[in-house]
């Protein structure tokens, strides 16, 4: 490992240790003296020669030197020269013997802890023989505690060496998967060498440090990616309505986003240490807040497409509402709950949570404001051009017939409103259709400023006009919009120099109107309750009759 990977920590402590073990053999038969030296022979040659990681590097030399022997003391493989001289890696074949290609970093950490993990019961058994005094015993806890310092140099050289290759990889790797795998490797890895007999802790310290640092780096990363993923997602978006909720798949995605995150964290983490836990905490809020972002990005980029099969910019906005809707009422609380499983929630993430809440309450409202202000130019187009740009002189106006053709279009462009908010967010039909209202009798107040002075005719036709557009949308009406008829009435009246309008004409026209458009109009009536169908009495028969059917 060292020769292949160029680690430049020097190994002379973890010989020198081996070398001081060899010198206290004298109280071991001569079989077991064979044994250690066989063992420390082995140890040594571990941490000097390379190519433990990869295929060994070929030399084509003419020399014809090639791999000879492979002895170890445990019949593992080491590669040693046909000369006895440890193989020093090509040069130029890059690291791990790979030539010029990509080093995997997981392989090659797995490669690494086997190593360490399938050599380390030599060492321990060459411990055992060296704190007991006597092969044929099992050492005490006494024993270890005797040698600790000799120990405890051993193990932690070995350790750290195996702490330093890994922190050198951590650099290189750049994808999720390979932290995960890496994670996986290194924990594995810390609690199976943990688990030796009298293994103390203070040994432990360079494996515990690798993995912590591993786990750190690998959170770090999936919550940053989860961030990131989750800011991304309006890529995702194909408009395409796919459930009852008038939804399309986009809340879905950020759901098994968030779910695969915890999904990923359980499976290599045990125990979530405190410094660990505060980044995870602090990512989910910061994911819910970016996917408030991804929502509000598809609510400002809503825009016309050359793609027939995506809706108007208008529905867009409309899907886009329904959405964050759906998200506020039903995907937070359920991924909030899925985090209280993982950790215990406190004071402050409740505050936090309901912030985010009212995030999404607040795009909501800027989507709804935005399709408003999308409807509402177009029908102030309407109202502009029906009362001042259409040449109309209101001194000479004729009598009243029949409702003015522009008010009829703006009434079909609200039903078409009507409809595009039942097939997309039903919800906020009201809430729509209601400052609609307001606003067409605002805009109808203001044109009329614009006019000096009104013949009685022409204030009748404005009046009725005025009639009929309230009363079919009177389903949505608010106080304001009572008042503003109130005081449009107020407005024709004056310019009408105070004359009375023949309301009863005007009340005849209006209640024929309704009849022949109610058809036209009807999605802005309630429906009539349908009548309850009377259940048929039944007549008692006579006994003969009743005689008969029995016979029958």
């Amino acid at each position: 490992i060292n020769a292949e990977y160029g680690i430049s920590k020097s190994i002379n402590e973890v010989v020198a240790a081996y070398s001081y073990l060899t010198k206290r053999t004298r109280l071991l038969s001569s079989t077991s003296r064979n044994r250690l030296s066989s063992l420390h022979s082995s140890f040594k040659n571990l941490f000097s020669v390379g190519s433990f990681i990869g295929p060994p590097s070929s030399s084509s030399s003419s020399s014809g030197a090639s791999v000879g022997s492979r002895v170890l003391g445990d019949g593992r493989d080491s590669l040693v020269s046909s000369s006895g001289v440890p193989d020093s890696p090509n040069p130029t074949s890059g690291r791990g013997g790979g030539g010029n290609e990509a080093m995997n970093v997981p392989q090659v950490v797995k490669k690494i802890s086997s190593i360490l993990v399938t050599r380390l019961p030599d060492l321990w058994r060459l411990l055992e023989m060296y704190v007991s005094g006597d092969p044929t015993q099992k050492p005490t806890e006494e024993n270890f505690l005797e040698h600790e310092d000799q120990v405890k140099l051993l193990l932690w050289e070995t350790f750290t060496l195996y702490r330093d290759k890994i922190r050198q990889l951590l650099s290189t790797i750049r994808t999720e998967d390979s932290f995960q795998e890496l994670v996986t490797t290194v924990n594995t890895t810390s609690k199976n060498i943990g688990e030796y007999s009298l293994m103390q802790a203070s040994f432990l310290i360079p494996l515990l440090e690798i993995r912590d640092e591993v786990t750190k780096q690998f959170v770090q990363t999936i919550c940053s990616q989860l961030v990131k993923e989750t800011g991304m997602l309006y890529y995702l978006e194909d408009w395409l309505i796919s459930d009852i909720h008038m939804i399309t798949s986009l809340p879905w995605d950020f759901s098994s986003l968030v779910r695969q995150f915890f999904g990923e964290l359980s499976n290599v983490i045990d125990d979530f240490q405190p410094g660990l836990s505060q980044t995870i905490r602090k990512s989910i809020f910061e994911t819910f807040r970016a996917f408030a972002d991804t929502l509000h990005h598809l609510a400002i980029h809503s825009s016309d497409s050359l793609n027939d099969s995506l809706p108007s910019p208008d529905r867009q906005l409309l899907i886009t509402w329904s959405n964050s809707a759906y998200t506020q009422l039903t995907i937070l609380p359920e991924l909030f709950s899925l985090f209280g499983s993982h950790f215990k929630i406190t004071d402050v993430e409740k505050s936090q949570f309901k912030d985010c809440v009212l995030l999404f309450s607040e795009v909501e409202t800027m989507i709804i404001n935005r399709y408003l202000r999308n409807k509402i130019i177009f029908l102030n187009s309407l109202i502009k051009r029906g009362l001042l740009l259409r040449g109309l002189d209101y001194t000479r106006a004729i009598e009243p017939t029949g409702i003015d053709s522009y008010v009829m279009e703006v009434l079909l462009q609200v039903s078409f409103v009507h409809s595009e908010l039942l097939s997309s967010a039903k919800p906020i039909l009201e809430r729509v259709l209601s400052p609609l209202l307001e606003n067409i009798l605002q805009t109808y107040l203001h044109y009329l400023s614009y006019i000096e002075s009104l013949s009685l005719p022409a204030a009748s036709q404005l009046s009725l006009d005025l009639l009929f557009l309230e009363s079919t949308l009177s389903k949505y009406h608010s106080e304001l919009s009572r008042t503003l008829v109130n005081t449009i009435n107020s407005v024709l009246f004056q310019l009408a120099d105070s004359q009375p309008l023949p309301m009863e004409k005007l009340e005849r026209i209006l209640d024929r109107t309704k009849k022949g458009t109610s058809i036209m109009f009807c999605c802005f009536m309630d429906p009539e309750p349908r009548p309850v169908p009377k259940k048929p009495t039944v007549q008692p028969a006579d006994d003969s009759r009743r005689k008969r059917e029995k016979r029958s």
